[in-house]
């Protein structure tokens, strides 16, 4: 059976009427959306980017471990295939554009080399960017690590060059960071730095006088973004040995094992012997952009740590070490007495805002083995279980008869006296 064509174009009205209705709405859309380009800025793998097309050529710039490079390429479809540039290198690369234009994927190599590298990026709109910049964090900058803490249009910092560095400043109401630096190494001088559009680097330039010289360059900086979930664990401990012939032990090597079990908790052990030590690793612990647990392990007394025979190393030494942190969650001193005393509270009050954090310690003229299981507890349930340190400390005190302030009768270990102040309230 068959039908003519005739047939086929006996269509009824009201097919017609919605052919026609269907017909009127399409006509009515735009035939095509305007295509997505490079333009704007991203957060990319290699740092904040701002690029620019006009037409099928892109232009474009972006900073990437304090250094700056430059990007120049042809757009065909949504693909662009580019050349980039650095003080010290330079290469080529290709980004492909996904079709909604947020993002891209990509590949690039120094020149005359083979392989290929990954080079992502995420579209930032600029407004949002910008509602929300902030040059509070931590920083790779072409003078060392950095660490700024920005109070409305005030900001001041540290940072690593030439030892522990210092940064003042002001913003101005087009956002740009005018500052005045001083090093340890004698020089001072002043400078500027403006954010991305995408918060995530700064461009800028710093000069200075010396011997009746003027002197001066640029500055540049990348955002060290925290990694989700991270937390830092660091002891410092000064040595238990007396002499040559005893063995070696340390809570931190325990403890380093101990957590290794769990990727997230990062430890660092390092040893002390003089307050030049206390304060080397406290300034370092300013520059990790995830939260820190500072473990002090050594002799103590309510005066404070003994460290290596020296006076003892007291709550203004301390509370200098770490004033410009800004990421401890928590000060625990293993350490006989020091928490017993007015150290905690004196830290508090001469860190005044900076003061944000617990300190827990130990009261009394603790066991060494006594001591070490009260701590592994108490540490296990504040990283395991995330217990805040003053529940964490109750828990072990129920668990443990010995982590209490007075002695239990018919227990072998002496109390070790756990204790958490928390800061005085705001």
């Amino acid at each position: 059976m068959s039908r003519s064509l005739a047939s086929w174009i006996r269509v009824p009205a009201l097919a017609l009427i919605v052919f026609a209705v269907l017909g009127q709405a399409s006509a009515q859309q735009p035939a095509t959306q305007p295509a997505p380009t490079f333009t704007g800025a991203w957060r990319t793998t290699f740092g904040d980017m701002t690029l620019t097309q006009t037409g099928a050529d892109v232009t474009g710039s972006y900073v990437s471990a304090g250094l700056t490079g430059v990007v120049t390429g042809k757009v065909e479809g949504r693909t662009l295939t580019f050349t980039y540039k650095e003080a010290v290198a330079e290469g080529e690369g290709v980004f492909d554009l996904s079709p909604d234009g947020a993002t891209f994927t990509g590949k690039w190599r120094v020149k005359g080399t083979q392989p290929w590298g990954q080079w992502e990026g995420q579209r930032v709109d600029p407004a949002v960017a910008a509602a929300g910049a902030t040059f509070a964090g931590v920083w790779n900058t072409s003078f060392g690590s950095m660490r700024l803490h920005q109070d409305g249009r005030k900001v001041h910092g540290t940072y690593a060059f030439a030892g522990r560095s210092t940064i003042t400043g002001d913003i101005d109401e087009k956002g740009v960071l005018t500052f005045k630096y001083d090093q340890p190494d004698g020089e001072k001088g002043d400078g500027q730095f403006t954010l991305s559009a995408a918060g995530g680097s700064f461009s800028g330039t710093w000069t200075t006088v010396k011997d009746g010289k003027k002197g001066g360059g640029p500055w540049t900086g990348t955002r060290i973004v925290p990694k989700p979930g991270v937390i830092w664990l660091i002891v410092l401990e000064a040595p238990w040995e007396a002499q040559l012939r005893d063995n070696e032990f340390s809570y931190g090597l325990m403890l380093r094992t101990y957590f290794a079990r769990i990727p997230r908790v990062q430890v660092r052990h390092r040893s002390i012997s003089d307050e030049a030590d206390v304060r080397r690793w406290c300034g370092e612990i300013t520059y990790l952009a995830e939260p820190v647990v500072l473990y002090f392990s050594s002799h103590g007394t309510a005066e404070g740590l003994t460290v290596g025979g020296s006076k003892p190393i007291g709550a203004d030494v301390l509370t200098e070490c770490i004033r410009d942190a800004g990421n401890i969650k928590l000060l625990h001193f293993g350490t006989c007495l020091v928490a017993g005393g007015d150290i905690p509270k004196k830290i508090h009050e001469g860190l005044g805002k900076g003061a944000t954090f617990p300190i827990s310690g130990f009261s009394q003229a603790a066991d060494w083995a006594g001591s070490a299981l009260v701590d592994f507890a108490y540490l296990e349930l504040i990283f395991t279980q995330e217990m805040s340190p003053a529940d964490a400390a109750k828990q072990v005190r129920k668990m443990m008869t010995f982590a209490g302030e007075k002695p239990v009768g018919g227990t072998i270990i002496p109390p070790t006296g756990l204790v958490v102040i928390d800061p005085p309230a705001k």
